[in-house]
């Protein structure tokens, strides 16, 4: 009904002087004055009210008539909840009278017959009978309170209905007193009797009196009396259950229906007035020109097609199209899909990167354009995002990385950013961006690539610790070890050895030298520092060894299989190279402090008179030996060990007391052909110290236990210290 606005609203854009006309024309036709009567009502507002009292109406009557027959449910269960109480005071009563005729049976008739042999019962059944009996008379009389009375289950039945309130209390005047005994003393009498006999018959002289068999065929027609109240009142009681009322919700049900019927006929009455008032506007087009109707196209539309104007109609177009251009200028392919996910617009973006023209896709599953393994998730995911296209709150699109598949079968990854919008009109689109990432991974691919590298080179020239320090921005790096152990070795006679070798031939022996040691290091997670020539300086604190306080150790299990690696090569370049290499060992412990300097070729170092001690300590020691200063001769002393106590000066320092480990610890550095061949040479000093220092050797080799095991035996004298 809204529409009639919108064609008073066409009518207002006639010219003024079209209208002035045809007034001016139908006040000559007609001599009465026009009267304009406004309704207090407009019939919009009618249809509402009318439909309102419906509704309301409708609401009282099922109400009311809801309430009815709740009413008749709930008066039903409590019914059937009294019968249940009555029929088992009925089964109470009937039980009684089956025990007492067992008593009479057993004691009261001469012992001997059929009916009281011992073989059928006993005297503990009969106490139990006699229990029996008394439980159930209490249980006739609580049900009969519950039953008339009332309960925690049911309502009073006395005061409910007439003629139960007479089977239960009497009549007020009654002349035949069988009919006018009551069900409340029928029961009354019938417990009380029943407890009195259940005492009596249990004494045997007692049951075996005459008159005892009338008193029982009394007791078993009071039962039957029971009985017959009991029928009596449930028969009432269930024909008053059967006959409510049925009257409310009869006229509930009639009026309801006479309301819908008079106001659809009024709602009717008024939809009709409203479409004549549309045939009457339409009729008053009759009178303004051909010409002006020819050129108005609302109007045109109007009469025609019983259209109104599609202004709305031209903006969504206009809207549509301008979004059907930004599409196809985006450089990312754009999809756009129905909400059955078939492609609607495939721009041209979307064409050369698949390889496919617009009537390839037009038509087919959106998700067609993907990986066929992916075909179920992204189902999956549309489906959620338009059950939540409504919520405000809720997330209507996602990224996702998948593999397209080009016309050509080959694939291409690429960065889908997939979305559900809902339109002006209600319909859903789902949109899909797609991006080539091809270049992209192989850039990152690269990159990370690249990276590695530099971060491995970086970790080789510096210390982890100090290479992510340098990586996070800081350019001033200097810290303090309170407690290291430094390494130095040095090759004796290497500068007379090297003056005889091509720079290849030196620097390829001198290369596989240091990398045993560098492998080394990492099996004993030291830190190396640098090579000096043809010296080893590495370090090792005991914040930086996985062995904590026994990093001391640890540098001196380095130390023993440096001569492993030294000897090795010596054995495999002897006829290469002609000469065989021996080595100086230097440790010692202490503190130090370290740092990088430098912005040209920076290299982590240390400094200290820890430092310079351990390089003084190599300096002066015997060749193919190990010596080690006092503070490293106190960690180690007690951990398997053996030491040549020795006194040496030491520049800078004076007399020092040094110890060198016995050669038995560790193999010689020189095979036993360099050995024989110093032995048998010119005899020079060096020859002899390292012949002699190998014959020990060969006599008393002994490699020293792993320093797992070193720890285990010396635990507890080390927990001692």
């Amino acid at each position: 009904m809204h529409n009639i606005n919108k064609i008073i609203n066409l009518y207002k854009r006639i010219g003024k002087d079209i209208i002035g006309g045809i007034y001016q024309e139908l006040q000559k036709k007609n001599s009465q004055d026009l009267k304009h009567r406004r309704r207090a009502i407009s019939p919009k507002n009618k249809i509402i009210i009318y439909s309102l009292i419906v509704i309301l109406m409708v609401t009282l009557c099922i109400g009311l008539m809801y309430y009815d027959m709740y009413s008749v449910i709930i008066t039903t269960s409590e019914t059937m909840l009294q019968i249940d109480i009555s029929t088992a005071i009925m089964r109470s009563a009937v039980r009684i009278s089956v025990r007492l005729s067992e008593f009479f049976a057993f004691n009261g008739i001469q012992s001997g017959k059929f009916i009281n042999n011992p073989a059928v019962g006993s005297a503990s059944q009969l106490a139990t009978f006699r229990s029996d009996v008394r439980q159930y008379s209490l249980d006739i009389q609580n049900m009969y309170n519950e039953l008339f009375y009332g309960g925690s289950r049911s309502s009073p039945l006395i005061g409910k209905y007439p003629r139960i309130d007479e089977i239960i209390m009497g009549l007020y005047k009654c002349e035949n007193k069988t009919a006018c005994e009551t069900l409340q003393s029928v029961l009354s009498k019938f417990t009380v009797y029943s407890l009195k006999w259940g005492d009596d018959l249990w004494n045997l002289n007692f049951a075996k009196q005459p008159q005892v068999f009338f008193q029982y065929l009394e007791l078993y027609n009071l039962t039957d009396e029971v009985l017959a109240k009991m029928l009596d009142l449930l028969k009432h009681l269930v024909n008053y259950t059967q006959s409510f009322s049925k009257a409310l919700t009869a006229c509930c049900f009639t009026v309801g229906l006479i309301t819908l019927l008079i106001f659809s006929y009024l709602i009717w009455t008024e939809f009709r007035k409203h479409d004549m008032e549309i045939t009457n506007l339409r009729f008053f087009l009759n009178f303004i020109p051909i010409d002006h109707l020819e050129n108005n196209e609302n109007l045109k539309n109007f009469i025609l097609h019983h259209t109104l104007s599609t202004t709305n109609r031209s903006k969504q177009a206009t809207s549509e199209d301008s979004i059907t251009n930004l599409l196809s200028s985006m450089v990312d392919g754009a999809v756009l899909a129905n909400e059955k996910g078939e492609i609607t617009l495939f721009n041209e973006a979307a064409q050369k990167m698949f390889g496919k023209s617009l009537s390839d896709v037009i038509g087919l599953p959106f998700y067609s354009l993907f990986d066929p393994n992916k075909a179920e998730f992204l189902k999956k995911v549309c489906q959620q995002f338009k059950n939540q296209s409504d919520a405000v709150d809720k997330k209507h699109g996602d990224s996702f990385e998948l593999e397209c598949i080009r016309k050509n079968m080959s694939t291409f990854p690429s960065m889908v950013n997939l979305f559900v919008t809902k339109t002006g009109t209600g319909t859903k689109i789902i949109s899909c961006f797609v991006k080539d990432i091809a270049m992209e991974k192989k850039q990152n691919s690269l990159l990370a690539e690249e990276k590695k590298n530099s971060d491995m080179l970086l970790r080789n020239i510096l210390p982890e610790s100090v290479a992510m320090r340098l990586k996070s921005g800081e350019t001033f790096i200097a810290e303090k070890f309170n407690d290291i152990t430094c390494f130095f070795s040095d090759m004796v006679g290497f500068t007379t050895i090297s003056s005889d070798m091509n720079p290849s031939e030196l620097v390829s022996m001198l290369n596989l030298i240091v990398n045993g040691y560098d492998a080394l290091t990492d099996r004993y997670q030291l830190e190396k520092i640098k090579t000096i020539g043809d010296a080893y300086f590495c370090v090792v604190s005991s914040a930086e060894c996985a062995l904590h306080l026994f990093h001391t150790f640890t540098l001196g299990r380095f130390a023993i299989n440096i001569f492993d690696v030294v000897r090795a090569c010596n054995v495999e370049n002897r006829q290469k190279y002609g000469h065989q290499i021996n080595i100086r060992v230097g440790i010692n412990t202490g503190g130090a402090v370290a740092g990088v300097i430098g912005k040209k070729k920076f290299a982590y170092d240390l400094w200290g008179d820890t430092i310079n001690t351990a390089s003084r300590m190599e300096s002066t020691s015997l060749a193919g030996r190990v010596q080690l200063s006092r503070s490293t001769y106190e960690r180690v002393y007690d951990l398997g060990f053996e030491f040549e106590e020795r006194i040496v000066e030491v520049k800078g320092k004076g007399t020092c007391k040094t110890y060198l480990l016995k050669p038995h610890h560790h193999v010689s550095a020189l095979s036993e052909e360099g050995v024989v061949e110093l032995l048998v040479g010119e005899g020079s000093s060096l020859g002899a110290a390292n012949a002699t220092l190998h014959q020990q050797a060969v006599s008393s080799v002994a490699l020293s236990p792993s320093p797992e095991k070193i720890i285990l035996a010396t635990g507890k004298e080390t927990s001692k210290e």
